[in-house]
Formats: structure tokens, sequence, C-alpha cells
């Protein structure tokens, strides 16, 4: 199998051989990932926390549902029922801005995790000898870059919220023809 079909396989979402290979030849330990995390022990915290407060928020929907079946709609009181779908939409609202924030949050950690290992890849990569780069092909270099890449995203699959730019892309290039 050359370079290029194994370049295609991993691009379709199997592992590559060669990194399948280079992991059971030295596997990864937790302690190892576990300390990419530690400086953002506080923000997991949190993370978790609301996990857990999502969760319990959620557990008010089937409540108040049962207390419209049984209580709101057989008694014919409008305002109980009116209070109790108004409950529901609150429950809803504070759920899914819960999931906004656990997500953001999430997500830059993975990002902060992601710019770490690079940078870490980038030094270590700049202390190398000229001899390495000669005897080293430069697929190997990229090919290490992005696992890095895939790692992280594998933690935070999406980008965290950015502002909206505030000129169009092609304003922000200068003219070829300008002076």
């Amino acid at each position: 199998m050359d370079d290029r079909s194994a370049s295609r396989r991993s691009r379709s979402g199997r592992p590559d051989p060669a990194d399948l290979r280079q992991l059971s030849d030295s596997p990864v330990s937790l302690r190892r990932i576990a300390r990419l995390f530690a400086p953002h022990r506080a923000v997991l915290a949190v993370v978790v926390a609301l996990i857990v407060l999502s969760s319990a928020v959620s557990l008010a929907q089937p409540f108040l549902v049962r207390h419209i079946i049984d209580v709101a709609l057989p008694r014919q009181d409008v305002r109980l029922l009116v209070l109790s779908v108004a409950a529901m939409l609150g429950v809803a609202v504070a759920t899914a801005v819960i999931g906004v924030v656990q997500t953001w949050l999430s997500t830059a950690v993975g990002q902060r995790v992601m710019h770490r290992l690079r940078s870490d890849l980038f030094a270590h990569l700049q202390r190398q000898s000229l001899g390495f780069f000669t005897r080293t092909r430069g697929g190997r270099c990229s090919r290490a870059w992005s696992t890095t890449s895939a790692a992280c995203r594998a933690w935070s699959p999406r980008p965290p919220p950015r502002s909206p730019p505030t000129s169009p892309w092609w304003s922000a290039r200068p003219s070829p023809w300008s002076p």
C-alpha cells in the first residue's frame, strides 16, 4: 500500500495504519493526557457542574407535564395551565442556555489544549538538528501536525464562537492594482 492510499483511508475516518502501529509500539498513558488538561481543571469542573445542572433542570419537564394533565386540565384552570406552559418554556430556555455555555467552555478548553499541543510540537521541531530534517520525510512531520489537530477535534468538535468580521473578506485584502 502506497502513502497516497493510506492518506485516503485516514481521511475516510479510519485510523491510519502507521498511526496504529506507532500507538501500539508506544501507547499514550492517561496520565499524559490528564497532564494536558490539568491547567484547565477549574473550567472542566464548571463544565461537569453545568452538565449536572442541565440534567437536573431537564427533570422538571415531566413533572410539569404531569401537573398539566393531572391538575390544570381536569380543573379547567387556564391560569395554572399558562403558568405550567411558561415554566416548561423556561426549562427549555434554561437548558439551551446552559448547553451553549457548556459547549463554549468545553470548546475553549479544547482549543487551548490544541494550541499547547501545537506549540509544544513546534518547539520540539525547532530544537531538532538540521540532520533530522534531511533524514526525515516531510510528510511525517505534516502527519504529526494533522494527527494533533484530529485529536483535538475529537475533544472540541466546534470552534468557539467568534464575533463577525467588521468588513467583508474582499475589502480586507489590498487590491493588486492599487499603487
